[in-house]
């Protein structure tokens, strides 16, 4: 097309726009320039592959994936759509047809810096760690300056116990991109792990910028509160974030808020409300949606390790802070109770899909059957099992309870018979849960 033409002119006019706001991460803006930019040349490869990877960071990915398949049919070859495909495969955790894909972008590009840092993710997500530091690695001589790049290659050496060099890896990111989220975030986990509270903490607070961040970030008018205001009189709004296990975890902090003059409201999911009735701190317990009462400040329950300002030393151990309560205790006695002779187990095989790492931890059905026996009772702690693991668990034995365990009040109080829990879900795995409290 002549570039004179005055359809091409308005065709580069937006997709101009669109590149300023896909530079600013104005992703609903994006979107909309490449789509008046593709009205008017709707066959243009190089408009339809950033469309194609804003909708994917809009999560678009059904419309995402009709546009591949359609700009592939334009051009085969292209290896730009072949790497966003293999993003769409990712997003599905179908790791090993993503793998294929950013290969294929390799072959067709071999130096496609980006083709390669994926290749990594991906190697990551199938636990072939030394592979993905290679791939990285490979990024970084394609493309020095590649800050997700050298971010990403920290993962891989995480996972590789080299923890060292991953905290190296992420302040060269941080040192290329001042502003790069992943690398400040990684950094932090790996800073915790390490037992480096102060710094890990205080970065911590970069999860909200992370554009892969699981919770979104509430934007209310009334302060974050971040233990440096008085709260003597005031009430302050704890929320939840990430999933129920964090939840359980760092709920442990509302007594200590209290001992500071406050009134607590603490807003979480549906599952959790009754079973955080019982915390001691508590003065109020909102469902995640309802309507919330005044507060005079708020704060994410997993910052408050920040605002106590916590060491190794000084984690609150005060436990249990959880109960089942009496009723809920008391639903399962008569059933345990005739099942003394033998000791009792909990078991959880699979977390929630929605998590980043459930390919890494939940495992099969099949494979835990293998440790059952019939020295023990075995109590399945799940919730939401599909029709064949109902059968499996009734021919190995094992107490199925799913319709019982409305919410974790009930888990509460079924674990609060039991001897022993295996669980690959941290949310059953943290109940301090204690009969003689109860």
């Amino acid at each position: 097309m002549d570039i004179t033409d005055p359809t091409f002119e308005k065709a580069k006019e937006h997709f101009v726009f669109a590149l300023d706001h896909i530079s600013k991460e104005r992703w609903d803006d994006a979107e909309k320039e490449l789509k008046k930019s593709l009205n008017y040349l709707p066959n243009r490869v190089s408009t339809i592959i950033n469309l194609c990877a804003t909708l994917i960071k809009l999560k678009k990915f059904r419309e995402a994936s009709n546009l591949i398949e359609r700009a592939r049919t334009i051009n085969p070859c292209n290896a730009e759509l072949i790497l966003n495909q293999g993003l769409l495969y990712a997003e599905n955790k179908r790791y090993l047809e993503a793998l294929a894909s950013y290969e294929q972008a390799i072959e067709l590009k071999p130096e496609y810096a980006e083709a390669w840092s994926n290749r990594g993710v991906a190697l990551n997500d199938l636990r072939r760690h030394e592979e993905a530091l290679a791939s990285y690695e490979q990024a970084i001589e394609l493309k020095p300056e590649y800050a997700e790049a050298w971010s990403n290659r920290g993962v891989a050496l995480e996972y590789l116990r080299r923890h060292k060099e991953a905290l190296a890896s992420y302040e060269r990111a941080i040192e290329i991109k001042p502003d790069c989220a992943n690398a400040y975030w990684n950094k932090s986990l790996d800073l915790l792990r390490l037992g480096d509270f102060d710094q890990g903490w205080q970065i911590y607070e970069w999860r909200w910028q992370c554009d892969k961040f699981s919770s979104p970030s509430r934007n209310f008018p009334q302060p974050l509160w971040l233990g440096d205001a008085s709260l003597e009189g005031r009430t302050i709004l704890l929320h939840s974030e990430q999933g129920f296990g964090d939840s359980i975890q760092f709920c442990r902090y509302t007594r200590l808020v209290k001992k500071l003059g406050a009134r607590v409201v603490l807003e979480v999911e549906r599952p959790l409300v009754k079973l955080f009735m019982t915390l001691e701190g508590v003065d109020e317990v909102v469902e995640k949606g309802a309507m919330l009462p005044h507060f005079d400040y708020h704060c994410p329950l997993m910052s408050l390790p920040l605002a106590f300002k916590t060491t190794v030393s000084n984690i609150p151990r005060d436990v249990p802070y959880l109960c089942s309560g009496k009723a809920k205790r008391e639903q399962w006695t008569q059933q345990i109770s005739l099942l003394r002779n033998k000791r009792s187990i909990g078991i959880v095989w699979s977390g929630s899909p929605k998590h980043k790492n459930d390919h890494n931890r939940s495992i099969r059905l099949e494979d835990m059957c293998k440790v059952f026996s019939d020295k023990f009772h075995w109590f399945s702690l799940q919730r939401d099992i599909p029709k064949e693991e109902h059968l499996l668990l009734g021919s190995a034995g094992v107490r199925d309870h799913s319709t019982r365990l409305r919410d974790f009040s009930d888990t509460a109080g079924l674990i609060s018979h039991l001897d022993l829990v295996i669980t690959v879900d941290t949310s059953v795995g943290l109940y301090p849960v204690s009969k003689t409290l109860c």
